[in-house]
């Protein structure tokens, strides 16, 4: 074996002439560096290293050089150290000493290809001339990867005799237990088979820790260990046995009907998408919910804006039906991103053993991270993990989020409603606050609910003038306003005009709006009631201002003198029905063999239950829907008039602002919750295909290292196999395009 290079270092398991042969070289400075490569980028030049030359199919000169950092940097895509620095921008090719090099063309001498120089060098020094050791620098760097993510075996193949020749392939000993380095060895297998090569492989111990020829060499074995360990393919790992993944049609017949944690509106352990316009009443309508279903279960309100308004609005509630706090409502005020699969799962493992019942997510928007409100993609994903949450922690998960500049419908992609188990509309006109059932599975439609708002003194809170703070808290509507009657908003809206109709000739559109502070349909609305009932008027060109009518003078003076009018309304309609909690939910879900008996008896009863076991609504608003209870100190300076006739209202902070919020009624006074025992198991189908959806998405976006970690927990053999190999393809084109660059 003859020298051809330079000084070499001592190194493990390398005999000395095989290591100048290869010409190792330790680096020590740029300087030095720069006088055998020019190729390695700034990053890539970490220096002190091992300088180690490669060599193109035994070619005397030195293809290129490889750096061995002393301290390696750490990949940005796969997260893990890199080892060797390979020349950015230099094609990959088969390395192999110059010694070697009329070997390559008789196919009577064996070939072992390993995944390193190094490795290749201590084969070298073991075999001697008996085999040609060959370095492929890594399992995949055997193909040459292109732009549009295929790739193809190097042209070096063709300059090697391979026909019957015996090949071994020397990789790691986690070629035993890496799904990725298995499938790099097999398609390499095939590869040199359609040369008519005869391959085996080499099978190293493994104790869990990482082994190549070369530390096993370095270790204590011979060349005849090796042989000895050389098998006809890699031993088949025991199959653990799938469980079944479909049901039979008697397994079907013991599906559980829907279970209800607010009976007829919010599913137990579903998703539920709340939305509506802002300042519509959304935050007021889930912290009555949860509050009422506090006095059964553990709840959590994930309020990703406005902490302090859930306090205020809580706060109210409690003073108001009489209810004091109980330790069941909890708060989560932390970033949650359920975008991410990470926060996610962290997210699940803090709470999953608080027994909750209910989880708000207030609001969607601000829970997204990085994700695209308006792609299907982005929030499938988003959805999904709302229904991972949903059915790890056994809660109803209610999503809460605003509708579009107009009003008129949600913001954002089709799968927020379509992946969704129910979806709830609040909407709000002038002092109405409407609560409309969109869409629940498995359940008929049902009639809007309407409400107003009572204003709620919360003399223990104390804001930073010094003055006691107010909330609010929504009573059903007793009454639905139709006819020509005139609402708060339109007797405001009537009295500015005929202020600006006789100063200024009339009022544009966006004047009003602004001197009212509404927008959208709270805006429109009203201004077109005016219109029909012939009270205003305007110009038929566009530019023409709004003004008041004689009938509207009229009619304005009529009200001036009955300030209480508005209270009165042409035509009734109905009033909203009692929201009740399930208070045998625990027992419902724990006992299923006796649920359905269950739901008989609870639909049996609900026709003449009495009223201390379903409390109705009084005409009187001042005594709680929930117990019927008087609330002396509540109602001190509580306005039970609908709230046109004040100039304030709730803001979505929970203070007196311009808005009018929402609440709901009904619910049982218990207050002893049950502590729930089990959880609901989740479909392993479904989990690999929210995972798989989870790697296609951090892919899309770049992240390789999120990626990887959705496929590792993925629990099918297969489709954790396919989702590596797609990672792995993404990896190995990206390298191109910056080899390229």
């Amino acid at each position: 074996m003859n020298s051809t290079n330079g000084h070499a270092p001592a190194l493990p398991g390398i005999a000395p002439d095989v290591a100048h042969e290869r010409g190792y070289v330790r680096i020590q400075s740029e300087r030095q560096l720069s006088a055998y490569t020019q190729s390695l980028t700034l990053k890539q030049q970490q220096i002190p290293g091992l300088l180690i030359p490669v060599y193109q199919l035994g070619n005397p000169t030195p293809y290129e050089h490889v750096l061995r950092p002393d301290k390696p940097r750490i990949d940005d895509y796969t997260g893990k150290p890199i080892k060797y620095e390979w020349p950015a921008r230099v094609p990959l090719v088969l390395d192999v000493l110059p010694c070697y090099r009329e070997a390559l063309h008789d196919p009577t001498i064996p070939i072992w290809i390993t995944e390193g120089a190094k490795k290749a060098d201590a084969l070298a020094s073991a075999f001697g001339s008996s085999l040609v050791p060959m370095n492929i620098n890594g399992v995949w760097a055997w193909k040459h990867p292109h732009k549009d993510g295929s790739s193809h075996p190097l042209d070096d193949f063709d300059q090697v005799a391979w026909n019957g020749r015996q090949v071994v392939l020397a990789f790691d000993n986690d070629v035993t237990r890496n799904p990725k380095v298995q499938q790099a060895l097999r398609a390499l297998t095939k590869h040199l088979k359609g040369r008519g090569a005869l391959v085996r492989v080499l099978v190293l111990p493994d104790d869990g820790e990482k082994l190549g020829v070369d530390d096993a060499l370095a270790g204590g074995m011979t060349a005849d260990d090796l042989r000895s360990l050389v098998r006809d393919d890699l031993p088949q790992p025991a199959v653990e046995p799938q469980p079944r993944r479909y049901l039979t049609e008697d397994e079907i017949d013991t599906l559980r009907p829907p279970t209800w944690l607010i009976k007829g509106v919010i599913a137990a352990g579903e998703v539920t998408l709340i939305s509506g316009p802002g300042d519509a009443g959304k935050t007021f309508l889930a912290c009555d919910m949860m509050k009422r279903v506090a006095q059964h279960y553990p709840v959590m309100y994930a309020a990703l804006e406005d902490a302090p308004g859930i306090r205020i609005r809580k706060r109210a509630w409690e003073m108001f039906h009489q209810m004091p706090k109980n330790g069941n409502f909890l708060m989560w005020t932390q970033a949650l991103d359920l975008f991410d699969a990470a926060s996610v799962d962290s997210f699940i493992a803090e709470v999953q053993s608080l027994g909750l019942r209910m989880i708000t997510i207030d609001t969607l928007s601000r829970g997204i991270g990085a994700a695209d409100e308006n792609s299907n993609t982005d929030m499938a994903v988003v959805m999904s993990h709302c229904e991972r949450i949903a059915h790890e922690t056994g809660a109803a998960v209610d999503v809460l989020h605003h509708n579009t500049k107009d009003g008129q419908a949600y913001r954002g992609a089709s799968v927020l409603k379509n992946n969704t188990y129910g979806h709830i509309e609040i909407s709000r006109n002038d002092d109405l606050v409407q609560f409309k059932i969109g869409r629940i599975k498995n359940t008929p439609e049902a009639a809007p609910r309407y409400f107003k708002l009572v204003t709620v003194p919360l003399p223990d809170i104390i804001d930073e003038d010094g003055n006691a703070v107010s909330s609010a808290v929504l009573l059903p509507a007793d009454r639905v306003t139709t006819g020509d009657k005139i609402t708060g908003t339109q007797l405001k809206m009537l009295v500015l005009l005929q202020l600006m109709t006789d100063t200024e000739g009339g009022a544009r559109s966006s004047d009003l709006q602004k001197s009212l502070n509404l927008s959208g349909d709270n805006f429109y609305r009203p201004l077109r009631a005016l219109r029909a009932l012939g009270l205003i008027d305007k110009g038929d060109k566009l530019t023409d201002p709004h003004t008041i009518t004689d009938t509207g003078r009229a009619r304005l003076a009529v009200e001036s003198t009955n300030p209480d009018d508005g209270a009165s309304s042409a035509s009734t309609g109905s009033s909203a029905p009692v929201f009740e909690v399930n208070a045998r939910l625990n027992e419902m879900l724990l006992d299923p063999t006796s649920r359905v008996e269950i739901l008989l008896n609870e639909t049996s009863r609900s026709s003449d239950s009495s009223a201390a076991d379903s409390p109705q609504p009084k005409d009187n608003p001042t005594e709680s829907p929930t117990t019927g209870k008087q609330h002396p100190e509540a109602l001190q300076g509580l306005s039970t008039k609908p709230y046109y006739s004040s100039t304030k209202a709730i803001s979505s902070n929970g203070l007196l602002s311009t808005t009018t919020p929402l609440s709901l009624e009904g619910g049982s006074s218990s207050r002893n919750p049950e502590p729930i025992s089990e959880g609901r198991a989740i479909d392993g189908y479904n989990h690999d295909l929210r995972r798989d959806a989870e790697v296609a998405k951090a892919l899309t976006s770049g992240d390789v290292k999120a990626a990887r970690k959705a496929a590792n927990q993925i629990q099918g053999r297969k489709e954790q196999k396919a989702a590596d190999h797609r990672i792995d393809e993404y990896i190995a084109a990206h390298k191109t395009e910056e080899q390229a660059a």
